[in-house]
């Protein structure tokens, strides 16, 4: 009972992080797929899976039918660093990248991650677990102001690009060092009722974002939460609601939905399985997602059908994500003290 009473409280301190709100000055990097996309999630999630180690890719393509599409690509590792099975605990280390480039003035984000994670099982029998993780991060991001049209490049018929911006710039590219933090935590209730949920906190030393050396401009903190269950409806038949919930400065995105899994082979040495699911994000699009699981591999499509005030300009259209996964070195015959498969 005070093992629970400590996780309770824990949450709740992380929960009031979350709530914080500053103003805005830049938003991060987003999936719709965050479950295929953990280290962009939660750092206390690094290593946490039923394999020594395993590869995440994915890319986005957003707003194609409204500007310059926003394009967005991440590669991530991560693995078992140490597993100590009698006494339920584990320790994972992740290394990821990003590469972002968004709207006409090629605003570009790069950034390299290193997570490092400790997961303790919460009595002998592996079904309550408990992790704590931390990011770091060094990011880049940089602008063209050579691809923006200002007025006084006007001459009176036409645009003129040799003329004089009459714009006094700064300096095109910035970096910072970046620090995060996150809790997971992970029931296996029943054979049947799975539930992972947590919260992370992200950009807590707050770093400088101007390109005008203003030291007053800085990144909000944003606080993720999320949970999803995974529900055998019988046996063949899974679904997994879930909720993900963020908040950076004066912005809050929810994001809620489930997905359906049809387990089409259920043995180890050739398992698959199709997925397929529908969720709904406030105010702003309609998410559909399509995959398929095959051994240790998964594939992951969606696309974001926009449904906010900006319809009228996008037609509906939104964004398109693609992922995949692989897990390596996949235990075949999981033992009874060994770590349970994770639902991300």
């Amino acid at each position: 009972m005070d093992t629970v009473k400590t996780v309770r409280k824990t949450f709740a301190i992380l929960i009031i992080s979350l709530l914080i709100g500053t103003a805005v000055n830049s938003q991060d990097i987003h999936f719709t797929q965050f479950f295929n996309n953990p280290s962009t999630l939660n750092p206390a999630l690094t290593g946490f899976t039923n394999s020594k180690m395993r590869l995440f890719l994915t890319h986005r393509n957003q707003w194609g039918a409204v500007s310059v599409p926003f394009q967005t690509y991440s590669a991530a590792i991560d693995a078992q660093l140490l597993k100590r099975k009698q006494k339920g605990d584990m320790l994972g280390i992740g290394f990821s990248a990003f590469s972002d480039k968004a709207g006409d003035s090629k605003f570009g984000t790069q950034e390299l991650q290193m997570s490092v994670s400790y997961v303790k099982a919460l009595g002998n029998s592996n079904r309550n677990l408990l992790g704590f993780g931390v990011h770091m991060g060094y990011v880049q991001r940089s602008l063209d102001y050579n691809a923006l049209y200002f007025d006084n490049q006007y001459n009176g018929s036409y645009f003129d690009p040799k003329l004089n911006t009459g714009e006094k710039f700064a300096v095109d590219n910035y970096s910072y060092t970046d620090l995060s933090a996150g809790v997971n935590w992970f029931t296996n209730i029943s054979y049947d009722f799975k539930l992972q949920t947590g919260l992370s906190v992200w950009h807590l030393n707050r770093p400088n974002q101007s390109l005008k050396d203003d030291n007053t401009v800085k990144l909000s903190i944003k606080g993720v939460f999320y949970s999803e269950a995974e529900i055998t409806l019988s046996r063949p038949y899974h679904l997994m609601p879930a909720i993900f919930i963020q908040r950076q400065g004066t912005f809050t995105e929810i994001f809620i939905g489930s997905r359906f899994k049809y387990i089409i082979n259920q043995k180890a040495f050739d398992y698959s399985a199709f997925i397929t699911g529908i969720f709904y994000r406030n105010k702003d699009a309609v998410a559909l997602f399509t995959g398929f699981e095959y051994k240790s591999m998964n594939i992951g499509f969606s696309y974001d059908f926009n449904i906010s005030s900006l319809r009228v300009a996008s037609n509906y259209l939104g964004g398109m994500e693609v992922s995949f996964s692989w897990k390596l070195d996949r235990e075949r015959h999981p033992k009874p003290k060994d770590l349970p498969c994770p639902i991300f």
